[in-house]
């Protein structure tokens, strides 16, 4: 709801409903969603995209894979304790010389990031490495229960569509089955006056 990612697991909570759980959250962060409330495939590809694979922290030797134009998914401090995690475009790369501490290779360097979510969406702000995270492909196979819980969203739409479909043909053929033709209504019409009529005569006869 805050247009942060984070780390969660995803369990069926019965035939139609999915719950997802946030790690290190109460069970009462849970957030509960409905397959019936999915009512067009743009539902379903819009839910598709709140989930993909965790990203993965660079590492300060993999400085070089974070250049200017890269999704990265990156913290940001909301308050001391409060970190969450947001997307964001490298604009530029502030290059600076690597070093070496106690045999580890550590980055300087500084990224200009374009913020694309969160509360510095739209901006411009300058962030160092470790606070960078990778965003991983989506790939093609997705975890089951989502899988699942996708098809019986699509399940019900598509009986709902083939019921709006079948509709124009049912109510054509009903009207073509108790519409009479023009033959038949001066049939009718000759009926009526008959009728008249017959229980004119028979009346003033009476």
């Amino acid at each position: 709801m805050d247009d942060a990612w984070y780390d969660a697991r995803i369990v069926m909570d019965g035939y139609d409903l999915l719950r997802v759980k946030f790690i290190g959250f109460p069970d009462d962060h849970d957030e509960v969603f409905d397959a019936n409330n999915l009512t067009s495939f743009k539902d379903i590809a819009e839910f598709r995209r709140r989930f993909r694979p965790v990203s993965v922290q660079v590492q300060d030797n993999e400085c070089p894979q974070v250049a200017k134009g890269t999704l990265v998914c990156v913290a940001h401090a909301i308050c001391p304790d409060d970190r969450r995690f947001y997307d964001a475009v490298v604009y530029k790369v502030l290059h600076e010389e690597h070093r070496f501490v106690k045999g580890e290779e550590e980055c300087p360097c500084s990224f200009v990031l374009f913020w694309r979510h969160g509360p510095k969406a739209g901006c411009l702000t300058v962030q160092a490495l470790e606070n960078i995270c990778r965003v991983q492909p989506r790939r093609n196979k997705m975890n089951p229960l989502l899988t699942s819980f996708l098809e019986t969203a699509r399940e019900k739409i598509e009986i709902t569509l083939s019921k709006i479909c079948a509709s124009p043909h049912e109510a054509a053929y009903d009207e073509k089955a108790y519409r009479p033709s023009v033959s038949q209504r001066l049939k009718q019409a000759s009926l009526y006056i008959y009728f008249f009529i017959s229980f004119y005569y028979l009346y003033l006869v009476s």
